[in-house]
């Protein structure tokens, strides 16, 4: 899938699942990052170091 092939998809399903809740939490908003996992990491730290992100409650 291209990044603006996953835009749009984000785009149609956003008002749908934002507001919605998945294992008791909240879903707040919908982004596009990295597939791997070392890239997924990466690009979260520098979020978080930027104060725009958070840490997520799990990752698997």
């Amino acid at each position: 899938m291209t990044f603006n092939e996953a835009e749009k998809m984000c785009e149609r399903i956003e008002g749908y699942v934002i507001g919605s809740f998945v294992k008791d939490m909240k879903i707040d908003s919908l982004w596009i990052g990295p597939t791997n996992k070392e890239d997924w990491l990466g690009h979260i730290n520098s979020q978080i170091q930027k104060g725009q992100g958070s840490i997520p409650h799990e990752i698997s």
